[in-house]
């Protein structure tokens, strides 16, 4: 039972409210739409202060922020982010040199996907993200673990 209202949430997308911050209208359009399109409901901020007023006024289920040096700082934002929340955070990096999504991934970005976007990819990072912030919000209570066997609603999966 609690499982399936987990999984309810997650799967009824229209209930899921993204951020996305991008400084550049057109590719921040193009995104909105997708997302629009794949059942989501979306709010948009260009730079960092006016993400933090969206994330305090909307109250989104994820963020997706882009990394554009010299028009929008990533890894301020990352941090000032995680210090009022803990909404998952997807990076849409330019580089592709592996240390730079370590990087964020290390200030609080939770995904780090590169240019060219793979929306498939994209769409399902969400997902997944998504998946993992409702089983942490939901009530645990259906989950134990017990002598190295989970119980889970009447079920045993050995761990």
């Amino acid at each position: 039972m609690y499982l399936s209202a987990i999984l309810f949430f997650v799967l009824n997308s229209e209930t899921n409210k993204i951020l996305v911050i991008h400084p550049d209208m057109v590719v921040r359009d193009n995104l909105t739409f997708v997302l629009q399109h794949s059942g989501f409901k979306v709010v948009s901020a260009i730079e960092g202060q006016q993400a933090l007023a969206q994330i305090d006024r909307c109250h989104p289920d994820l963020i997706i922020m882009a990394e554009e040096p010299g028009r929008l700082n990533v890894n301020e934002l990352c941090i000032d982010i995680r210090q009022v929340c803990h909404i998952p955070v997807i990076i849409l990096g330019r580089d592709k040199e592996e240390a730079a999504g370590i990087d964020l991934l290390e200030m609080g970005a939770d995904a780090y996907l590169t240019y060219p976007l793979n929306l498939r990819e994209l769409l399902a990072r969400i997902h997944s993200l998504l998946r993992c912030q409702a089983g942490k919000a939901g009530d645990r209570s259906h989950s134990i673990r017990e002598s190295g066997v989970l119980h889970q609603e009447g079920t045993k999966y050995s761990s």
